[in-house]
């Protein structure tokens, strides 16, 4: 049985005098108001799953110990209320979880949304998701997969796009007369696509490149004459 249900036990029996002994009950109504929506839930529910963020918080008898677990505590107020930052919009599927019975120790999601969001939701409140029910995991690790991909599909297309303006950044030389020129001038020497001068260039510096390479690699297969080298006489001179 997971470790996110409970039984009867010794241990559940000290929680329960612990609370009793700061006049604290299980059957205490608790406020958890998620993101603005209020839930009013008995401790007992909470207690149901003692290793999870509500689990944990049921069991907190001070405002300090509680706020470990949440935003802000009112301890003082009739129901004890419990402030969480958060979106309650997966709420829902948390508290389905305890309602998980003995005999399958799985819940059920009431509904996905983005699973991302969803996944973060269930990693907050503790809740394992190897407890999700083989219908519900059937579509909600597809759905994991394909969020990734176009999360990281979007990030791709923000770097480019990040590289791009950088870019445009870099090469705009400003609207004044020199700016125009040194924008023409990068645009011939970078650019070949953008008119036929630049194409010239293009074609001028390619065929100077290989002209070149030809050049250093058959001085590079030549051969020094021995006994030539004089004092004055230029090291770089080679017998063809």
């Amino acid at each position: 049985m997971s470790e996110l249900m409970f039984s009867f036990s010794d241990g559940l029996k000290e929680m329960v005098e612990r609370l009793n002994e700061r006049g604290l009950k299980e059957t205490d109504v608790l406020s958890l108001d998620i993101g603005g929506d209020r839930y009013n839930i008995r401790r007992s529910f909470l207690l149901r799953l003692p290793n999870t963020r509500l689990g944990r918080l049921a069991r907190c008898c001070t405002s300090d110990e509680a706020e470990q677990f949440c935003d802000i505590v009112y301890m003082d107020s009739l129901p004890i209320e419990f402030f969480f930052d958060r979106s309650s919009d997966n709420f829902s599927s948390i508290l389905v979880v305890g309602e998980i019975t003995f005999e399958t120790n799985n819940f059920h999601l009431s509904s996905i949304g983005c699973a991302l969001v969803l996944k973060k939701d269930l990693e907050y409140w503790g809740i394992d998701e190897l407890l999700m029910e083989p219908c519900c995991a059937l579509k909600y690790y597809p759905e994991i997969e394909i969020c990734v991909n176009e999360k990281e599909d979007k990030e791709g297309d923000l770097k480019v796009k990040a590289r791009e303006k950088e870019k445009a950044e870099e090469e705009n030389f400003g609207d004044t007369t020199v700016g125009r020129i040194r924008s023409w001038l990068w645009n011939v020497l970078e650019y070949p696509w953008t008119s036929r001068l630049a194409q010239f260039m293009a074609f001028f510096s390619l065929g100077n490149g290989r002209g070149i390479y030809s050049h250093i690699h058959h001085i590079n297969n030549g051969r020094i004459p021995r006994g030539n080298c004089y004092r004055g006489v230029s090291p770089f001179y080679y017998n063809y």
